[in-house]
């Protein structure tokens, strides 16, 4: 998660979306007072480091007031309670929102990724099962595992509450895209973070049963019905 002062902008990270490379490509054109929370494993961290001399930073929720008051940004009042703690890597739309200022929150461009959700759904079997040697049956974890929709991490109350959806399967356009509204370049690494993860690179039509693709659809309704995602 990163919140830029310098482009004025939030970005929500949501889970296996290319979330960490777009970090990394954020990261090289934020300033020293935005936020930038950590990112594992330690090789993407360092990675990150080597592209844009950054590391986490200014993860204190006080600070982040501290910023905005020293720079006279306005809003910040008596009225407004500051929250204590520290900004983490996947906070939600609704955490961000009670955790800044509301001259930031109103006055920021917001924007996160998402990605098919069968397609999704696959990528998060391989990479929550990446240190077993024995994986469960796709169909079981599925069932088990209750995180399969990102919709909570960019909506509030069931509502969209971004001012712009980067898509993963165009990336690069959403980037261009995005690069015009924030007002500088955006462009990814050739570093992929968090590869060699998955080894089934089939279609989702070729590698979910019915079982699954009505498990998934259910799951993850509101998406696939806002973004028109099907098999």
């Amino acid at each position: 998660m990163i919140i830029s002062h310098r482009h004025k902008f939030i970005f929500i990270k949501t889970r296996k979306t290319a979330g960490t490379s777009i970090e990394i490509a954020l990261s090289k054109i934020c300033g020293d007072e935005d936020v930038i929370t950590s990112i594992a494993p330690e090789a993407d961290a360092k990675k990150r480091r080597e592209l844009s001399g950054r590391d986490a930073q200014n993860v204190n929720i006080q600070t982040l007031w501290e910023v905005v008051g020293k720079e006279k940004r306005g809003g910040v009042t008596g009225k407004e309670i500051i929250p204590t703690g520290e900004f983490y890597n996947h906070m939600t739309a609704h955490e961000i929102r009670s955790a800044v200022p509301r001259v930031i929150w109103d006055n920021y461009f917001v924007f996160s990724c998402e990605r098919n959700s069968f397609d999704l759904a696959i990528s998060m079997y391989y990479f929550f099962n990446r240190l077993k040697t024995d994986k469960p049956p796709m169909n079981q974890w599925f069932q088990e595992f209750d995180e399969l929709s990102n919709w909570p991490s960019y909506t509030i109350d069931d509502r969209l509450v971004t001012d712009y959806m980067l898509r993963f399967e165009s990336l690069s356009l959403g980037l261009y895209e995005l690069s015009e509204f924030i007002g500088t370049e955006v462009s990814l690494p050739d570093y992929k973070a968090k590869s060699g993860i998955r080894s089934d690179f089939r279609p989702p039509r070729e590698v979910l049963d019915e079982d699954a693709v009505s498990l998934i659809s259910e799951r993850c309704s509101k998406e696939i019905d806002f973004f028109g995602y099907s098999l």
